[in-house]
């Protein structure tokens, strides 16, 4: 995802306790929300990270702030997102994920009934 991005002269910056590059700056996860225009969350679903995206970080987003999910739903806490989308109307959201996928039950998701309302 990282070197698509700087195709579009991107500020590109990683938040991974697993994995260290000299390429690209890294940063604490409370940096990359409060700080980036765009955060693009593709990390591996593990039990460590299910969840991990949830009201403490996503209250840090940037108001006009864009969060992208390409790796599962699971981590990310539905309600917590659904709530700053509810609040924030300048907030966006991209998922290419929703809880749910694995077992086939993400059609009932409550966050494709938060889109369809426009």
């Amino acid at each position: 995802m990282a070197r698509y991005s700087e195709a579009f002269d991107t500020q590109i910056a990683q938040s991974d306790p697993y994995v260290s590059t000299q390429r690209w700056p890294a940063w604490s996860l409370e940096e990359f929300f409060e700080r980036f225009d765009a955060v693009c969350v593709c990390r591996r679903l593990t039990l460590e990270t299910t969840g991990l995206i949830d009201q403490h970080f996503l209250s840090r987003l940037k108001t006009d702030a864009c969060l992208i999910n390409t790796f599962r739903g699971e981590a990310i806490v539905e309600q917590d997102l659904i709530g700053i989308l509810r609040v924030r109307q300048e907030t966006r959201d991209g998922m290419d994920v929703l809880v749910g996928e694995v077992t086939r039950s993400h059609n009932t998701s409550p966050l494709l009934e938060l889109h369809d309302r426009g």
